[in-house]
């Protein structure tokens, strides 16, 4: 039986290749036979020097200078771009805006989003994923190259250090250090107010607990804007302690005319103990809740917009774990 049988490939000096393909299918095979670890068939050559018919001895040299990175189940396909496992976050592609996005609607700002979003029809897009080695990463839509990495401070002081153990995924438990759901929007927020285009993430299921917003408006300059933890020890508003494990997906919604907010289930596990609906000022992350009286934890929201034409949200629905939906009255102000 032949593993591997008709491939050519060739590279050149600064490139890498990567093969794909279900296990079994000779992925190894192939990169065992490029080094001459085992016998094949057919021409090999090595800058320009066949080498399909060395011995061993005469091979021991040149592996110096060859790199083969085979399978690893919690990198990526590039051995220059590793990247952890990606479980619950979902990749969002960001391009440019859409300028009808807010073609039916009058409120603060909507007037010049055409504008806006002509100003940035020649964005380059680039693809937003969260990944278990704790970072949110960017990548450009049209080569796969990274371009961005954010690791929120939370995650430093929620083990992330445990990756670097030689037994992490056996006797060093699997982690999931930046696993939640990711939300962009174009939000008309800042001082003097400005469309921005926001993204919004949690650390989802780990135990960072933790939310963040960032300006990706210019995407060759990512702006950090805020980060929220439980453990944050925040005492302007002394709500940390309702952020739980938040499985959720955030929206980002116009609560009042100008004012932008983020919407969220705390989650699980909050040392409040409470299922509460999370309220986060978009542009500074200032946290209004909004407590109910079970125990468990809240789901993510839906919102509903009324009327539509002015493009504010003015409640939110959500489910807790105990099967109860609650409907929360959203602040004009956060």
């Amino acid at each position: 039986i032949k593993a591997v049988d008709g491939i050519d490939v060739s590279v050149r000096e600064g490139q890498t290749l990567g093969v794909v393909g279900e296990s079994g299918s000779g992925k190894t095979t192939l990169g065992r036979a490029l080094l001459r670890l085992i016998s094949s068939e057919g021409r090999i050559a090595f800058l320009g020097e066949p080498i399909d018919a060395k011995s061993w001895r005469a091979m021991r040299p040149l592996r110096r200078d060859m790199q083969i990175v085979f399978q690893d189940p919690f990198g990526s396909l590039s051995p220059r771009l590793p990247v952890g496992d990606i479980v619950d976050s979902q990749p969002v592609d960001v391009g440019a805006p859409n300028g009808n996005q807010f073609y039916t609607e009058a409120f603060t700002g909507s007037t010049v989003f055409a504008q806006y979003a002509s100003n940035q029809a020649g964005r380059n897009g680039i693809v937003y994923v969260a990944a278990n080695d704790g970072m949110l990463h960017g990548f450009a839509a049209d080569s796969g190259t990274e371009t961005f990495a954010y690791l929120p401070g939370a995650v430093i002081t929620a083990g992330v250090s445990a990756l670097a153990s030689l037994d992490y995924g056996g006797t060093v438990a699997h982690g999931f250090f930046n696993d939640g759901e990711l939300t962009v929007a174009d939000a008309y927020i800042g001082s003097p107010a400005g469309w921005k285009t926001v993204l919004v993430g949690t650390t989802g299921r780990g135990v960072a607990k933790a939310v963040y917003a960032l300006d990706i408006t210019d995407p060759a300059n990512v702006k950090f804007l805020w980060e929220r933890s439980a453990a944050d020890g925040n005492t302007a508003d002394g709500n940390s302690g309702y952020i739980g494990q938040m499985t959720g997906k955030p929206v980002i919604a116009q609560t009042a005319d100008g004012t932008w907010s983020v919407l969220i289930g705390n989650g699980y596990n909050s040392t409040a103990g409470v299922a509460a609906l999370l309220q986060f000022n978009l542009a500074d992350g200032t946290l209004h809740v909004h407590k109910t009286t079970d125990t468990s934890g809240l789901a993510a929201p839906a919102v509903w917009m009324d009327p539509s034409g002015n493009g504010v949200s003015t409640a939110a629905y959500a489910g807790d774990a105990n099967g109860n939906v609650w409907s929360f009255a959203l602040n004009t102000s956060v």
